[in-house]
């Protein structure tokens, strides 16, 4: 049910998709002993990808948003993203969603608001969070998520197990049932899962703009558990920022076989626009990839090295 107002209490609140074979809901349910908390799910023609999961933020002095909370308002609205590309796999782009705005408040301490923007294509399902500026709240000072994608525990993972946060990205994908991945293992995106029944997913993110880089960690029974990364000079941070902000989308990616997901537009799409106005200067050719010359060249009028004029030549 999509509505506005004060003190919402329909839920789940719904994201569905022009297809509508992708959905996207957010609801309040109890987490344990504690009072309702913010959960999101996703299905596709029906089946269930994404479990209910927890939403949340957890901020360096120690509280979280995404305990106890009330739904104060939802906007719902059409979404077409369309433009030309000057690269790619199609020159002209056109991607309809459904964009839903939930905007929270908590229900105890300095009763914070905050957002969970949906989306919902054709293409998969996103959400991010957003973080309004207020009385007594001006700089958002993120020290983890609390997200989670609770996601079938008998689905094929093709996982990237990295050694931290600060890698080269280089190691092997590793085919594993979701169940058997490692608990030690940090993942980096995207992470691919074959689900039960045929379906194919990919959870990554997009528009990562002052904001933290996203990996997941195993925890049990196909729950993976959100792991941002630190500030360089301030490991017990990874994001610090003047509000308002918001995160990068965590997208789940859909289709109903894999080549689904190398076709879409999706990622480009959940991106900010082009920032350059005039693109007409911007042609296609060919270039070397200096890892295999050793950025190395002779009798040449240059000096060879990363620079433009070994690129052009």
């Amino acid at each position: 049910m999509l509505a506005s107002g004060e003190s919402i209490a329909a839920f789940p609140v719904v994201g569905i998709s022009p297809n509508e074979r992708v959905r996207i809901e957010v609801s309040l349910r109890k987490a344990g002993e504690t009072d309702a908390v913010p959960h999101y799910r996703v299905t596709f023609d029906g089946k269930e990808i994404v479990g209910h999961s927890r939403l949340g933020v957890e901020l360096d002095d120690g509280t979280t948003l995404g305990g106890p909370c009330e739904v104060v308002s939802v906007d719902a609205k059409s979404v077409r993203d369309e433009f030309t590309q000057v690269t790619g796999k199609r020159r002209a782009v056109r991607i309809d969603s459904t964009e839903v705005t939930v905007a929270l408040r908590e229900s105890t301490g300095t009763k914070r608001r905050w957002e969970v923007q949906l989306r919902a294509s054709d293409d998969g399902a996103a959400f991010r969070y957003r973080f309004p500026k207020q009385d007594g709240w001006d700089a958002l000072a993120v020290k983890q998520e609390r997200t989670e994608f609770r996601v079938p525990a008998d689905a094929r993972a093709f996982a990237l197990p990295l050694n931290g946060f600060t890698t080269s990205y280089e190691k092997r994908y590793q085919p594993k049932p979701v169940k058997e991945l490692p608990k030690d293992w940090l993942l980096g995106l995207p992470l691919l899962l074959e689900c039960p029944g045929g379906t194919w997913a990919a959870i990554t993110e997009a528009n990562v703009n002052e904001y933290a880089g996203l990996y997941l960690a195993p925890a049990v029974d196909g729950l993976l558990s959100a792991r941002l990364s630190p500030l360089p000079k301030e490991p017990g941070v990874a994001v610090r920022h003047r509000l308002p902000h918001g995160s990068p989308w965590r997208v789940v990616m859909l289709g109903d076989r894999v080549g689904r997901l190398v076709e879409s537009d999706m990622i480009l799409a959940l991106n900010e626009p082009c920032a350059i106005k005039d693109t007409s200067w911007v042609k296609s050719g060919k270039t070397t990839f200096p890892w295999w010359n050793g950025f190395y060249e002779e009798k040449v009028g240059f000096k060879p090295g990363v620079n433009t004029a070994t690129a052009k030549y």
